[in-house]
């Protein structure tokens, strides 16, 4: 084996790498030198190089995925928990009015002892104290499901920076691989030349818009927050599904090429792609989701109607549907198509270059129906 495989693999798992989770210009500017470095210092691999390059990328997408079932089983338990405590709180509001309406009185004390007889004396006593352990049993419920939400919420935060770690390996290994031209074929991907030069362009549009090279991006771009994320089409079906080992997106389709695409929800345009060669036109917008950061990005579209570092909405066109006359086999310029589609893809945090080793089904925040059955509508 080759001197520089070990040479890759040394990087790959015992140099720290930069802050992937890119905040500040600085940090643009540090994933821009590391970047650069990768390309200036890896070389050619050997043909036994690649296939345990693959093997490891393989192994670390599947402990990904395990690590991915394991926060949507938890994300569904607090939801849970949420539900039920907050049916319970409404529950102890009640007791507490009643006690505050009764304060000063031993309401069950005079029904019991307004009774007519010893029999009717017993029913009321009884009454009362099924009365009593009820609502001690609501708030012992209350409490109960407060400790489970704070367990769950501590696994999750656990999982969370073991799936971080995992993903920084990822990120290593992809670009590594992409350098080599060995990555996965997605409908949405770049080479490290290009990922250089969009990130020497995010910069500088930035900087344009006043951003200093310390202050947080979130606070330069004053994202409006927003709840939840808008379909990107008016109508459509879903053609293919999201996959994290080959396909980091969910392909909408069931609509004629030139319809118009939108923002999925407030943001600002962070990366436009125009005819790459496996997703052709791209656009990537930040977003503010109840306070956590998100990426959109939309490929394989016939024409783009925004500019880089524009404030845009869910009503904004951001461009029009491609991936038919666009494709390579009908005579176009991109070689992941092969028919009318959007690939919409979402990643956590903000992202471009690198958002595929941080990218989420869309299904987590919108309903879609099953594959070629059913339409979903804005």
């Amino acid at each position: 084996m080759k001197k520089n495989y070990f040479f890759l693999f040394f990087l790959l798992f015992f140099i720290l790498p930069v802050n992937i989770f890119a905040k500040t210009i600085g940090d643009l500017y540090q994933e821009l030198y590391y970047l650069k470095e990768i390309r200036d210092n890896y070389h050619s691999l050997s043909i036994d190089d690649k296939q345990s390059l693959k093997m490891k990328e393989e192994e670390i997408l599947s402990q990904i995925s395990i690590k991915e079932a394991s926060l949507t089983n938890l994300k569904t338990k607090i939801n849970k928990y949420e539900n039920e405590i907050s049916i319970l709180k409404e529950k102890i509001n009640k007791i507490l009015l009643f006690y505050q309406i009764t304060n000063k009185k031993n309401i069950y004390l005079e029904y019991i002892l307004d009774a007519n007889n010893y029999k009717e004396l017993i029913y009321r006593s009884t009454s009362s104290k099924k009365i009593i352990e009820y609502n001690y049993n609501i708030i012992l419920s209350y409490q109960s499901k407060l400790e489970k939400l704070e367990e769950s919420k501590e696994k999750i935060n656990k999982e969370l920076k073991n799936l971080e770690q995992l993903q920084q390996k990822y990120l290593q290994l992809l670009l590594i691989l992409k350098n080599n031209n060995i990555t996965n074929i997605d409908s949405i991907e770049t080479n490290l030349d290009g990922d250089i030069y969009n990130l020497e362009k995010e910069i500088n549009a930035y900087q344009s818009l006043g951003c200093l090279n310390d202050m947080d991006l979130s606070l330069c771009f004053n994202i409006k927050r927003i709840s939840s994320f808008k379909y990107p089409l008016k109508k459509g079906c879903v053609t293919k599904e999201y996959d994290i080992t080959s396909h980091k997106g969910i392909d909408l389709g069931c609509n004629k090429e030139g319809e118009n695409v939108y923002a999925s929800g407030d943001g600002i345009v962070s990366e436009i792609i125009e005819k790459s060669s496996c997703g052709g036109n791209i656009v990537f917008i930040y977003h503010n989701v109840n306070g956590n950061s998100y990426t959109t990005i939309y490929g394989h579209l016939l024409d783009i109607k925004v500019s880089l570092g524009q404030v845009v909405d869910a009503n904004t066109v951001i461009g029009l549907l491609g991936g038919e006359s666009t494709a390579f086999i009908n005579g176009g310029y991109d070689k992941c198509t092969n028919g009318a589609h959007l690939h919409y893809t979402i990643s956590n945090d903000y992202h471009t270059y690198d958002f595929s080793v941080y990218t989420k089904d869309p299904r987590w925040f919108n309903q879609y129906p099953d594959l070629y059955k059913g339409f979903f509508q804005r």
